[in-house]
């Protein structure tokens, strides 16, 4: 049996004790996994699973900068159709 609280040694012996920082929370749920029943009420867990979404969910920016005519207009092209094989959803914004 486990129990989490921030006195170790109010902790019974036949317990174990579990300590779970504010870091690998947020690594947790980015990862996509749900937090223990025994640190959150599921209610909670659900409102923190929202606001932090796993990495594969999460939005990013690739920016090509370079001289005229140096192929970044087909990289970004290229970089799309791999990223929506993936399941990604792209914007691709061209300043031509």
């Amino acid at each position: 049996m486990s129990i989490y609280n921030t006195d170790v040694e109010k902790v019974p012996e036949e317990m174990e004790f579990i300590r779970l920082s504010g870091t690998q929370m947020r690594n947790h749920l980015m990862e996509g996994e749900r937090l223990p029943g025994w640190l959150v009420r599921p209610e909670v867990a659900e409102i923190l699973a929202r606001s932090y979404r796993p990495r594969h969910e999460q939005g990013f920016c690739v920016w090509f900068t370079g001289l005229p005519c140096s192929g970044k207009s087909t990289i970004a092209e290229i970089l799309v159709e791999r990223l929506m094989e993936y399941g990604r959803q792209v914007t691709l914004l061209d300043g031509e």
